[in-house]
This record gives C-alpha cells, sequence and structure tokens, in this order.
C-alpha cells in the first residue's frame, strides 16, 4: 500500500533485453528512459498479514513494465507478479487497463473504450470499487 492516498512516481528504468526485465537505476547512462506516472489510490482492504490497494494510474510515460517496476522498486508489487517480487501466487498479474482513449484521425474526437476485471475473480473480488 502507498504511503500516500495519491501521487507521482518518476524514476530513471533501465531495460535488460536479456533477462525481459526492467531496473529503477539512480543515473542516467546508455539505455535509460525517464518513466513517470501518476496514481490514486482507490481502496485497500486486509487480506491475511497484509493489506492490498485498488490503484488508478495515469501513464505519462509508457516504459517496458513500468507499472511493475516502479511500484516494485516501492516495496509494492503488484499481486501475482513473481517476476517484480510478489509473494501472492494466487493470481496472474493484477494489471488492468479499464480505459483507453484514442483519436482515430487527426479531425475527429476522441473514442474511449472501457472495460473491468471480473468481480468475481480474486483479487478484484476482495474490492467494493468498481468505478463503473
Amino acid at each position: 500500500m502507498p504511503d500516500e492516498k495519491a501521487g507521482v512516481l518518476e524514476d530513471l528504468l533501465f531495460k535488460d533485453s536479456a533477462k525481459n526485465k526492467s531496473f529503477v537505476v539512480k543515473r542516467m547512462r546508455k539505455g535509460v528512459k525517464k518513466a513517470s506516472l501518476e496514481y490514486v489510490v482507490k481502496e485497500t482492504v486486509e487480506c491475511g498479514e497484509k493489506n492490498l490497494s485498488l490503484v488508478e494510474i495515469k501513464l505519462h510515460t509508457g516504459r517496458t513494465h513500468q507499472i511493475r517496476v516502479q511500484f516494485s522498486s516501492r516495496k509494492m508489487p503488484l499481486c501475482g507478479d513473481g517476476k517484480y517480487g510478489s509473494k501472492d501466487n494466487k493470481c496472474n498479474v493484477s494489471l488492468w487497463s479499464h480505459k483507453l482513449c484514442l483519436k482515430l484521425f487527426a479531425n475527429t474526437e476522441e473514442s474511449h473504450f472501457t472495460s473491468f476485471p471480473p468481480k468475481d475473480a480474486y483479487p478484484w473480488n476482495l474490492f467494493k470499487y468498481t468505478g463503473e
């Protein structure tokens, strides 16, 4: 669970193609890119000995595994994400793109597409907030 209910995460990320994994690094060098995202905690629930939070994220950049590595580097791996440190293997990586906005042509309005995770599947079934 993040310390703050909302915030911005900014990091320098290095992608190791051989391991298909990204890492937060401290300084700019070849292959390192800036990464930024905003988050808002929608709900937090107690689950056994740990707390799980439902977090809404808005990406400012689109780096490989960005959300996964930025949260994991702060000791908050995504539920089911063993690659980035989660010990909870009761599900696949709990990452859901619920809204996509596209401008299909230069002179048209944006098109919005939404989708929500299954309410009866773990860990989504632990939360009251659905966004609908």
